[in-house]
């Protein structure tokens, strides 16, 4: 008798957490109606949850004026607020309402495109307002790809650049070196190119001149 007691203790102390957990707004496993209606609206405000990855959110006694809805009979909020989402870009919210004459189901009218948001009177609406934000969808393990691991090919990437680098660094040093070359010898010839002799006429008599450290000498000659 102690051994079974213990067990059934036991077997209460460890059940799961969410089989202790009050179904939500947007439970799918609700079977709608008025309880669906309650656990949508246990006060007031604006509250959230989300239907397949899609935020929702939903505010009690209000329901959405559309120039264009579309209706369906569902079971649930959850199934209302799936319905909207089966419609992306189209449906911005959704009105759902327990059937008053069962304890199951509910109808759910889609507000197609813009919509005005109006307050329930009677309480009998749930406004479902579709947002753009998502969430992880429940039970979902699967996790991203790991990304390739590039640094062989970043390396490499690198090497060749360094060595292009150089090689254009050491063409640039070539011919730079090159063109101070020849300033160089312009400044010891004066400017006179590759010929250090000039001949020029002084009182009909020729000279010979030449440029050494930037003055011209001049010798005559019969």
């Amino acid at each position: 008798m102690t051994t079974r007691l213990g067990l059934v203790l036991l077997g209460f102390l460890f059940t799961p957490i969410w089989s202790l957990q009050a179904p939500t707004c947007l439970s799918p496993t609700s079977y709608g109606g008025p309880s669906n209606k309650a656990a949508c609206c246990p006060g007031t405000g604006r509250q959230e949850e989300s239907v397949d990855g899609v935020i929702y959110e939903y505010v009690c006694n209000h329901y959405a004026i559309a120039t264009n809805v579309v209706y369906y009979e569902v079971l649930n909020a959850y199934q209302c607020a799936k319905k909207c989402s089966e419609e992306a870009g189209l449906c911005h919210a959704a009105s759902w309402k327990p059937k008053a004459s069962s304890h199951q189901g509910g109808i759910c009218f889609l507000a197609m495109g813009g919509f005005v948001e109006k307050p329930d009177r009677n309480g009998e609406w749930l406004l479902l307002i579709r947002t753009d934000r998502t969430a992880p969808v429940a039970g979902d393990q699967s996790t991203p790809h790991p990304l390739p691991d590039c640094q062989d090919e970043v390396d490499e990437a690198w090497a060749e650049c360094q060595t292009v680098a150089d090689e254009d660094c050491e063409m640039m040093t070539t011919s730079m070196q090159q063109q101070l070359d020849e300033k160089d010898a312009d400044l010891v010839n004066c400017g006179r190119g590759m010929n250090p002799s000039i001949y020029i006429s002084r009182s009909r008599k020729p000279y010979r001149a030449w440029c050494r450290r930037g003055k011209f000498h001049t010798i005559g000659f019969p």
